[in-house]
């Protein structure tokens, strides 16, 4: 089975805050530093028969949206909302490439779901067209006006329904053309207006909407509990390198990605960058990704010459594709000169561009070792780099 997403993300969350220029609640971070839009991108991933993800968003609200999705490698397409949900959705459902049978149309302020709902809305539509999560009314059901219940009402038959809710793509799309006014609040009520049949899987009890900040932090506790602990997984990684120095005369050292004037450069395989060498291992030690000779053998002639920023990017992308969002990092240079101050705010700007982070979390220092050892002697340069990761 081939299964598409679509992920709504393109509400503006009036109701969770009204304060014009706040950010929406879909994108902002629970304590784990992540936020609900990329908890259920992440949960997709993890899904092998999903072979398509789609998100719908409001054009403004890319500052929002760009940074998460830059977090993971699979392709994921980017569709512009509408003015309602049902047009958002149909947006959606057109960019859909033609390989997948089936779709899970998802709020992306519903983060709590788990594997098992997505394994039994799957099983589903083997012999259905459209399935959905839903749960049988449990508690009394009233009409009220004013403030005031007037009258009670039968909850037999009743139900709540949640999101991901899965069609036939084919169906559905063959509802839309032949239904093209319908403006229903979802892809069910579609399905129910032309008489078609959608079933029923169990709901799931954590799988709430975020809509007032009141679910919010509901969802804090929920996700607390699964994460195991109040707290989240912060991971540390050391990071060390030596390059030799040789003399060249009129030449430049490459330190943090920044050109130094020197009579003297580094040598190595690659432009010999000490500094960034250092905080690709901290980076990948933090993530348990083997280290930097591993992911680009010295041996390897397309590393010749080659700049170590790239170095840097890879090991960046690989700890946000192991679930880990880069906290803080801190350099340091071992080495009589060249003097790194006059240099240190530019390293500072360029560590923190390639690593996607804040300038105030990019530290950088130097130190010598009081003429003693190789780099007292000015024999080489030395580095040394902690990096912090914080995965849910």
């Amino acid at each position: 089975m081939t299964v598409a997403v679509i992920l709504t993300a393109a509400g503006r969350g009036e109701r969770f805050d009204p304060v014009s220029g706040a950010a929406p609640k879909q994108y902002l971070p629970f304590a784990c530093g992540r936020s609900a839009l990329e908890i259920c991108l992440r949960k997709f991933t993890k899904i092998p028969e999903i072979t398509e993800m789609i998100v719908t968003v409001q054009p403004e609200h890319e500052k929002y949206y760009t940074p998460i999705l830059q977090r993971f490698s699979q392709k994921i397409t980017v569709v512009l909302g509408a003015g309602s949900r049902p047009e958002s959705v149909k947006a959606g459902v057109a960019a859909l490439s033609q390989t997948a049978k089936n779709v899970l149309i998802h709020d992306a302020a519903r983060p709590g779901f788990t594997p098992g709902l997505i394994a039994n809305l799957l099983q589903a539509l083997t012999t259905e067209s459209a399935a959905v999560p839903a749960r049988a009314l449990a508690d009394s059901v009233h009409y009220g006006e004013a403030g005031f219940l007037l009258s009670p009402r039968s909850r037999a038959g009743l139900f709540t329904v949640q999101t991901p809710q899965g069609f036939d793509i084919k169906n559905l799309t063959d509802l839309y053309a032949q239904f093209p006014e319908h403006q229903e609040s979802d892809e069910v009520s579609l399905f129910l207006h032309a008489g078609r049949k959608v079933a029923i899987v169990a709901a799931e009890e954590n799988n709430i909407k975020i809509t007032e900040k009141a679910d919010f932090k509901t969802m804090q506790q929920i996700l607390t509990a699964e994460n195991g602990t109040g707290f989240p997984d912060i991971r540390t990684g050391f990071g060390y390198d030596v390059h030799q120095l040789i003399p060249a005369p009129d030449g430049e050292i490459i330190l943090g990605g920044v050109k130094i004037p020197h009579d003297m450069k580094l040598k190595g395989v690659s432009d010999a960058d000490v500094m960034l060498h250092a905080l690709t291992d901290a980076i990948l030690g933090a993530a348990s990704a083997e280290d930097i000779g591993f992911h680009f053998p010295p041996n390897d002639p397309q590393w010749r010459g080659a700049d170590s920023a790239q170095f840097l990017r890879h090991a960046v992308k690989l700890a946000h594709e192991k679930g880990g969002k880069l906290n803080h990092v801190d350099v340091t240079l071992i080495g009589e000169k060249p003097k790194l101050s006059p240099y240190r705010e530019a390293i500072r700007r360029n560590i923190a561009e390639i690593c996607g982070l804040p300038f105030e979390r990019v530290s950088v220092k130097a130190t010598t070792t009081e003429k003693l050892g190789f780099t007292g002697r000015g024999e080489g340069l030395a580095a040394q780099a902690v990096a912090t990761l914080i995965f849910p």
